[in-house]
């Protein structure tokens, strides 16, 4: 078994999961454009939840508009304009501009999917957990993620005593989208290791 933890989705499993009592259940970790930060301040908390809050309510407005602005933080730049290029072109025959749209429009973050992220990066701290789990990991950092910069990568490989560090270069935050087919390979590679 193995176990990655992400964005929104995965914030009631990172609520409920003690990684230190449980680890021994999971053979193996990837921790995919992840970062050791958290939101450690009222102010912070406040200032993103509104955000958020504001985000979707544009969503609700003009879905399009928020996509595309939200490609400056998630995708590298050359891929951002082959996207604008042809929205409409299935990349690696799975997705398209069209699909992300339709997409965040159909599931936008809920304000308890907020509440709860908000929460887990308030009081979820295993860093000084860290060096005791001996699971083989993978750290996967992308080359120009804005959102979580490869030095995050590189810190959480560091307290990772048994993890391999990897960056996808050229790429954003989101290069499981944009990058899918080496994202893959190096999961495969590692889950067959």
């Amino acid at each position: 078994m193995s176990l990655h933890a992400g964005h929104f989705p995965c914030q009631t499993i990172r609520e409920n999961w003690d990684c230190a009592q449980d680890i021994e259940k999971v053979n193996k970790l990837m921790l995919i454009t992840t970062g050791p930060g958290g939101i450690r301040s009222a102010e912070g908390s406040n200032v993103f939840k509104k955000n958020q809050i504001d985000r979707v309510k544009k969503i609700l407005v003009d879905p399009e508009k928020v996509f595309w602005r939200d490609t400056h933080f998630g995708f590298y730049v050359k891929f951002r304009k082959e996207m604008k290029a042809d929205p409409k072109k299935k990349f690696y025959g799975i997705w398209s501009v069209e699909d992300l749209i339709n997409y965040i429009q159909d599931n936008p973050p809920r304000p308890q999917d907020i509440e709860n992220f908000i929460n887990v990066m308030n009081t979820q701290n295993a860093f000084d957990k860290l060096d005791k789990i001996q699971n083989k990991t993978l750290v996967l950092s992308a080359s120009h993620d804005k959102m979580v910069p490869k030095v995050a990568g590189e810190y959480l490989h560091k307290l990772l005593p048994n993890s391999i560090f990897k960056v996808i270069e050229e790429a954003g935050h989101e290069c499981h989208y944009s990058r899918a087919p080496e994202v893959n390979k190096i999961i495969l590679d590692f889950l067959n290791d």
